[in-house]
Order: structure tokens, then sequence, then C-alpha cells
């Protein structure tokens, strides 16, 4: 077929880019993986860049080195060009899109009509507007003679390939860009594309994490509140989710990752009746943090004679993402009350950077009295600490 003809330059070679580019090349497109971060192409091109997910390394290994596909610094001709770059958020709880604006410079040299850019970055509503303004001033020559439209990227850590695969998408654009995307799209995604316009694409990614922040914020504020009035939340929750129509969540630590704490604060919607409901969803979800932190201190100084190591890194269970982690955070805070205390996590790559006492979690198995998880997965609990003395920081006493 003529798609695949048509060559394919993903830029960010990343959580998302990386796995994106080569899922297109397992798929027979012609792609170039880009990446300004020379050490990581070159790792990339060695086959030795450092993944955590099983599923993902083995896929890397399989795919990285076909003769479709290759991985280069340089951006160059393509027919469309896929971005897969971070958006922090900047100080004012904005978007930050700096890392897309530097990118569209280098694709606006090589630009030709006809080409098409995808974003799948996570933009606040409105932003792609202004990044098509920002191409359209770099190459007046081009208006309107090439595409742009925004297909919000939907996968988590831990499951990326199979996220990609079997999750919907949505391609915000014109009628005739939709179809000329959604044929790449259709030949990974199992799931439905769905056309909408650009305001609507950017609006479903952010108002799906903030719905998702809201409901965490629900049980976290529900649970804290019958914890002071000394009824059990555990029960009450389990008997509420007999409902039908009621799923209430466990309540957490707090929330990370590179979506959920970042992305309803894209929305900037206005209060309701001076009720700012996203906005105090997320005040709720730091500050149940912070209360953790003080249950965890509170519990050391108590046990003061007693060796305790903490569990769990990444930002949820079973995932090697540090990003905005609640766990992290923690451990920070701790580590600056200068009292003693161990950290491990069944992922011992993720140890290595940590300015903290760190041990390696086959010995921390052994070798202590207390273990305190914070985000650690069951499958790992019910393997290794099982039998141990453990307890979950999310169900420590006020």
């Amino acid at each position: 077929m003529l798609i695949y003809k048509k060559k394919i330059s993903v830029v960010g070679m990343g959580y998302i880019g990386l796995p994106f580019a080569l899922l297109l090349a397992s798929q027979g497109f012609i792609v170039k993986g880009i990446d300004i971060n020379k050490k990581k192409i070159s790792q990339i091109k060695n086959g030795k860049i450092i993944l955590e997910e099983e599923e993902l390394i083995s896929f890397f290994k399989k795919n990285y080195n076909k003769k479709n596909i290759e991985f280069s610094e340089n951006f160059s001709i393509s027919d469309f060009f896929i971005l897969c770059l971070p958006t922090p958020l900047k100080k004012n709880n904005t978007c930050e899109l700096n890392f897309i604006f530097n990118a569209l410079k280098k694709i606006a040299n090589v630009l030709q009509k006809n080409n098409t850019i995808i974003i799948e970055s996570t933009i606040a509503i409105g932003d792609l507007e202004k990044l098509k303004n920002f191409v359209d001033k770099i190459r007046p020559d081009l208006i309107n003679k090439y595409k742009i439209c925004y297909v919000p990227e939907k996968a988590i850590p831990g499951n990326t390939i199979y996220e990609m695969q079997n999750n919907y998408r949505v391609i915000g654009s014109d009628l005739k860009t939709f179809k000329e995307v959604r044929k790449i799209y259709s030949k990974i995604c199992k799931k439905k594309i769905i056309h909408t316009s650009v305001n609507e694409a950017e609006a479903t990614k952010l108002i799906e994490n903030a719905f998702r922040d809201n409901s965490i914020a629900f049980s976290n504020f529900i649970s804290e509140n019958l914890l002071k009035k000394g009824i059990s939340y555990k029960k009450v929750f389990e008997i509420c989710n007999l409902h039908p129509r009621v799923n209430i969540l466990d309540p957490s630590i707090g929330v990370g990752g590179h979506c959920i704490p970042i992305d309803p604060y894209f929305l900037n919607f206005k209060k309701l009746n001076q009720i700012d409901l996203v906005g105090n969803s997320r005040k709720i979800n730091d500050y149940k943090t912070k209360l953790i932190f003080k249950r965890i201190l509170n519990f050391i100084q108590i046990n003061n004679k007693k060796k305790i190591c903490l569990w769990g890194l990444g930002y949820k269970p079973g995932v090697a993402d540090l990003r905005e982690s609640p766990s992290i955070k923690i451990i920070n805070k701790l580590n600056k009350m200068k009292i003693r205390f161990y950290v491990s996590d069944e992922n011992y790559n993720l140890l290595k950077n940590l300015e903290v006492n760190i041990v390696n979690p086959t010995k921390a198995l052994n070798s202590f009295d207390i273990h305190i998880i914070l985000n650690v997965s069951q499958s790992f609990i019910q393997k290794k600490l099982k039998n141990k003395n453990y307890i979950y920081a999310k169900y420590l006493n006020p």
C-alpha cells in the first residue's frame, strides 16, 4: 500500500516516542526516530538503551535494528512528523511548549508541501493554534499547504505497547487530514479512532486525567474524614462498591506520573460559583502526600529502635517511573529530618541515584524489622513480603 512508502519521523525518543517509533516500524512503516540527545541516540543504535518494562525490552530488541527504522539527532525530509515531547508544568501552572517550539523550528527547515505534523504531546486547549501560527511565521510560503493535527498519546508506563495498540485514539483535525492520519494509526490501533475538532481533542486528554485526579481525591478526602471519626473506610468503601453504579477507589499516598498531577492545571477552567473542583482535587491529593510523610515520620520516631525499610519509588505500584512520584517527595522530606531509615525497591535500578540509605531488595527482605509499603506491586508483595512484618503507608493511623 502507498501509505507504507511514506516516511515518518518520530521526534522525542522518550517514554512515548521510542515505543511508538518501534511500533510503527514493526508494522512496516519507514521510520526515523529523532532525539537531540546524542548519547541517547548512540545507546539506541547500539541496543543499550535502559528500559524498565519487560515487554518493551523484548519489543525493542526485536525491532530497533530493522532495515526500515533509523535513529538520529538530525531532522530530514519526511511525509509525517510525529512529536512526542514533554510539556512540563510552568511555575504559573501553564503548559510549557518550548520543547515543541524548538522541534518545530527544525522541522520548519525541512517542511514541504503536503507534509503533516502530528502533535502527540499533551497540550492545553488552544495550543495547537499557537503551534500552527509559529510554523506559519517561519514558513509563510507553506501557509495552508501543510497539515497539522492533534492526536493525544494514550499509554501508561508499565504497559506501553499494549496500551498503544488497545486504547481508542482521537484525531483532532479537519476531515481530510483525519482520513490521511487515520491510515497510519489504524495499522497499530485495534480500537476505535475518533474524529473531532482540534479543541475537542485537546479537551479530552485533559478532562480524562482531571476526572481520574478527582476520583482519587474523592477517595482520599472521604477516607481521611472517616479515619478522624474512627470509622473503617475500608469496610465502608467495600460496602459502597457493592452498589452497581458506585466504584470508589482505594486511597493513595498521593498522585504522581507525567499526566494526572499536571494535566488538570492545563484546563484552566474558571470557578463555578467560587468553587474550583479541579483545583481542589489537586490540593487534596498533594496534601495527602504531606499527611503520609508526617505519619511515616511519627511511626519511625516511635519505633526508633527498629530497623525500618521503605519500599517503592515509582509513582504507582509496579512502575519504574519516578516523575512526580509521591514516594520520592516523602523520602526526600524524611531525609532532611536526620532520622534513620532505609529505602529499597523491587527494581534495583531505581535506587542508584538516591542520596539516602539504599538497600539491595534481596538483602532488604531479610535485614529489617518493619517494611513500610509506599508503592509496590501486589505480585511482589505476595511473592516476597507476604511473610514479613509489613504495613502500607496509606493505612498508618493519623
